[in-house]
């Protein structure tokens, strides 16, 4: 069976979201960097609503690693949506 995953991130005090494009192509660009030894980089992408994307990653725990969107730190990972919907659960009490 296919597991799709998608990619989520959470802000300080709030429950995983669905990410927007340019979130989960900057993950994407990430984790090739990754793949080549290099685990603290900037990112810039396109943002969807125009402009660009620019984030300071560093990997967490993987699947969960976090990026600096100008002064907030935000949890980005890709995760199958039953997953990310129990994580939700358990940690919404």
């Amino acid at each position: 069976m296919i597991q799709i995953q998608s990619c989520y991130i959470r802000r300080k005090g709030q429950s995983w979201v669905r990410s927007q494009t340019h979130h989960e192509r900057a993950l994407y660009a990430y984790q090739a960097f990754l793949a080549q030894g290099v685990d603290n980089v900037t990112i810039s992408v396109p943002h969807e609503d125009g402009g660009v994307f620019v984030a300071q990653f560093i990997q967490a725990n993987d699947p969960c690693y976090v990026f600096q969107d100008g002064e907030d730190t935000v949890e980005v990972m890709m995760e199958r949506p039953e997953r990310v919907a129990f994580i939700n659960r358990i940690t919404d009490c």
